[in-house]
């Protein structure tokens, strides 16, 4: 027992001593020393440094900034999950140019790494620059020459002041010789006006402190006097104004003199402080208003009085007379704003050439809505005596005011944006498309007598943009019975709106009503068995107080008839069914040869019953109707036109019976809506309608048509009928005379007076009688051009037109039959789509 118990110890003591004399894993590894990436080997370098690198994940990064084995500063950061570390240190700056030392080390559990280190320099930012010209207090005047000097070859910026906004800023470079020399321009500093000129240069560790210098605007007195020696006595004030030229109707500055009312104003001083330049000088006693402008022909004025202000002396002597200027010509009823005339612009008309007849779209635009400047003119011999009139809208926009016409009387271009409408009728205009609040503010408006040497500047004020309902309905008489001789007039009340007007138009027969405060009125005895056309005006002020309106509504127009003795007038009557999504007023109108009527009935309505005179002709009787989707009352926006529905050729000359079904339009998918660039082969494509829940129960076909954006002969580019189960048409690829039908061959025979023969079949029609159209060429629509497209939906049978049928034996086939009809009238359309614009290059 004694020996086991010996052996066992001796075995334990080998086993001790076998492990404490092994070289295994019991000796702790040093931990790996970081990397340093920044800054690098002899940068140039200055307080905070930023010290980046790279090391273990997790691990204790220290850093110390060292000059002359003495440390300077330290930082403490940690190595992120990606191996990255971002040390700044602050340490205290030394001169410039000393070498210093970035010593690193990384630390874990395990221990912590030797250091790795990086030699770096001691840089400072520039000292601040010296100015030498121009000195403090010194008067400048643009362009104005700094000088002064810095350290050679650093970047250097120099600013002119006024208290805390810059006017002007150049940059440069020190030159060699450690001088620099900089010019600063700058514009509409008021003379007199305090100002500071700062300089700074800067290195690669920032920018110096500035240098500044306070100077002064040039500025010098012009003075004189002015007096009244003619002209009315009434008014308070007299100001006298300072401008940049004689043409000039807006002042640079200035001065109120208080007068006596009933005395003229004896000679009296006045100055201004200005620059060097060129001045004018005129006055003005403010009595119409008073309004502070000098107003034609009321105010009495002085004419331009100039003045040269070229040396440093004061400028004195400038004497002004004010004299009566009720001779003065002058534009008139100045005013602006926001007109909302209809629910679609359009562009205007252009007479080409001169008294032709003929007619093709011109620049700028007509109707919509807009922000409306107007102005008359006194007598058209005026004219030439007066300048252009102009308004300064209120983002600083200078316009001129146009009597261009081509809005209703086609004679000539409207330029631009003036939205003017009878060309030489002494009535000035412009007008802002699709206004917004951003259009509220002042409008400046001003011309210049040039003969006599007076201004006129007038401020009208638009506080809030307003958009007024266009749909005043009229709710008597309406067309849905035939009106007395003596009718009571009432209308539906638009928000916003306080004045009325009622205009009523018939054969040798017009009457206005307003304007009123109420939304009824009456008019003189109309003549029987007459169609009437009834506008509603609103505004939204009280015209007959004089209140200046800042929003005017020109109205859906609504007619009637008159049949005093019950035996001139039929009933159009019908029920109507809404087969679309859309919940809106329904508007409907009749027309004939000479007369016409029209109802307005809520979304609800399912019939309707118009009366209209009776026709002569057994097919001149229309009748349309659409929903009213954006409630303006406009059947061609694009809200409403796919909603428009269209019958004519019908027989007036008894009672009609018309049912009205709308159905949902196609929709189109490509090209979008405005799209550019397209390729002269554009591929179109649309959402199949066979899908759609408005689709017909029996057969029906598509017709496609592409129309230069200001295409005038009625006749689309492209016109293609195509089969149900179409949903593209590729103009690289056009369909077979199998697969479609080239349908501006068929409207162009019929539209010349020909007679077209469908032949044998598809792809052997023939015309003759007239000269039509070649057939379409689909792969040739030309480049840089505006093109509208779009789709309706026939109710014809196409396979009648690939089967040649003819069950009438006319020798037509009966697709051909069928569509004629809407080539030739328009009507008959099941749907149609919201036509789409896009434009090939």
């Amino acid at each position: 027992m004694q020996r086991s118990m010996i052996l066992f110890s001796i075995l334990l003591a080998l086993v001790v001593f076998s492990a404490c004399g092994s070289d295994s894993n019991d000796t702790p590894t040093p931990v790996a020393a970081p990397t340093i990436t920044a800054p690098i080997e002899d940068a140039v370098v200055g307080s905070p440094v930023l010290v980046t690198g790279t090391g273990l994940a997790g691990a204790t990064i220290d850093v110390t900034v060292s000059a002359a084995d003495s440390q300077i500063g330290t930082g403490t950061s940690a190595v992120d999950g990606n191996g990255n570390f971002s040390v700044t240190v602050d340490f205290t700056e030394q001169d410039n140019g000393t070498e210093l030392v970035i010593s690193v080390t990384q630390s874990t559990s395990d221990g912590r790494s030797e250091a790795v280190t990086v030699s770096v320099t001691q840089g400072l930012v520039p000292d601040a620059p010296s100015i030498s010209s121009p000195e403090a207090n010194d008067e400048i005047d643009s362009p104005v020459t700094v000088t002064g000097s810095g350290e050679a070859g650093l970047s250097l910026t120099v600013e002119l002041l006024e208290q805390s906004t810059s006017l002007a800023m150049a940059e440069a470079t020190v030159g060699t010789d450690g001088n620099f020399s900089v010019d600063l321009s700058y514009t509409d500093v008021a003379p007199g006006t305090e100002l500071s000129i700062r300089a700074y240069q800067s290195n690669a560790l920032g920018d110096s402190a500035p240098t500044s210098v306070s100077v002064t605007q040039f500025s010098r007195t012009l003075s004189g006097t002015v007096e009244q020696t003619s002209g009315s006595n009434l008014g308070d004030k007299v100001y006298v104004r300072l401008y940049p030229s004689a043409q000039s109707t807006e002042a640079l500055q200035s001065v109120t003199i208080d007068a006596t009312s009933g005395i003229l104003l004896p000679s009296t001083p006045y100055s201004f402080d200005v620059g060097r330049g060129t001045y004018f000088v005129r006055a003005f006693r403010d009595i119409v208003g008073p309004d502070e402008q000098p107003t034609l022909p009321g105010d009495p004025q002085s004419v331009a009085s100039s003045a040269v202000i070229i040396a440093d002396t004061d400028m004195s002597g400038t004497n002004l007379s004010i004299v009566d200027a009720s001779s003065a010509k002058y534009y008139y009823s100045f005013n602006v704003y926001a007109y909302h005339e209809s629910g679609e612009a359009r562009t205007p008309e252009l007479e080409s050439p001169a008294n032709s007849g003929n007619f093709v779209p011109g620049s700028g635009q007509c109707r919509g809505f807009y922000m409306f400047a107007t102005a008359l003119i006194s007598n058209s011999a005026d004219e030439a005596q007066l300048s252009a009139p102009t308004v300064k809208h209120p983002s600083g926009d200078l316009v001129v005011l146009k009597d261009d016409g081509a809005c209703d009387y086609q004679v000539a271009d409207n330029t631009g944006s003036s939205y003017d409408e009878h060309l030489d009728d002494q009535r000035y205009s412009y007008g802002w498309a699709d206004p917004t609040q951003d259009d509220a503010g002042d409008y400046v408006f001003s011309f210049r007598d040039t003969l006599l040497d007076f201004i006129h500047v007038e401020v009208d004020n638009i506080e809030t943009v307003t958009k007024l309902d266009r749909t005043v309905a009229l709710t008597s008489p309406t067309g849905a019975s035939a009106s007395g001789l003596d009718p009571s007039y009432t209308w539906n009340t638009v928000a916003g709106a306080v004045t009325y007007y009622a205009s009523i138009w018939g054969n040798s027969y017009s009457s206005d009503i307003g304007p009123t405060l109420s939304t009824s009125g009456t008019a003189t005895t109309l003549i029987d068995d007459t169609s009437y056309r009834v506008t509603i005006q609103a505004v939204d002020m009280d015209t007959i107080a004089g209140d200046d309106y800042d929003a005017r509504v020109q109205g859906m127009e609504s007619y009637f008839v008159t049949d005093s003795g019950s035996d001139s007038s039929i009933t159009i009557s019908g029920s109507i069914t809404n087969n679309t999504s859309v919940t809106a007023p329904i508007a409907i109108r009749v027309r004939d040869e000479d007369s016409e009527s029209s109802v307005y009935l809520d979304a609800a309505s399912t019939a309707y019953s118009l009366v209209n005179l009776t026709s002569l002709s057994s097919d001149s009787t229309q009748v349309s109707a659409f929903l009213d989707a954006d409630g303006t009352g406009d059947p061609d926006t694009l809200a409403n036109s796919p909603y428009r529905i269209d019958f004519d050729g019908l027989d007036g000359s008894a009672n009609i019976t018309q049912n009205l079904v709308f159905n949902e339009p196609v929709l189109l998918t490509a090209p979008a809506e405005g799209a550019t660039a397209v390729g002269d082969t554009p591929a179109f494509s649309w959402q199949s309608y066979a899908n759609s829940s408005s689709a017909p129960t029996g057969a029906w076909a598509y017709g496609f048509f592409v129309d230069a954006a200001n295409g005038s002969d009625g006749i689309p580019d492209i016109l293609w009928a195509l089969p149900s189960t179409a949903t593209s048409f590729d103009f690289a690829s056009p369909p077979a005379a199998t697969a479609a039908v080239d349908l501006q061959f068929v409207a162009s025979c019929i539209e010349g007076g020909g007679v077209y023969d469908s032949g044998t079949g598809p792809g052997d029609a023939s015309c003759t009688g007239a000269s039509p159209a070649a057939a379409s060429n689909p792969s040739d629509l030309s480049s840089a051009t505006d093109w509208t497209w779009g789709m309706v939906v026939l109710e014809c049978d196409f396979a009648d037109y690939t089967n040649n049928t003819d069950l009438n034996t006319n020798d037509i086939d009966d697709f051909i039959e069928c569509v004629v009809p809407v080539l030739q009238s328009g009507g008959g359309l099941y749907a149609r789509s919201v036509d789409q614009t896009f434009s090939t290059d």
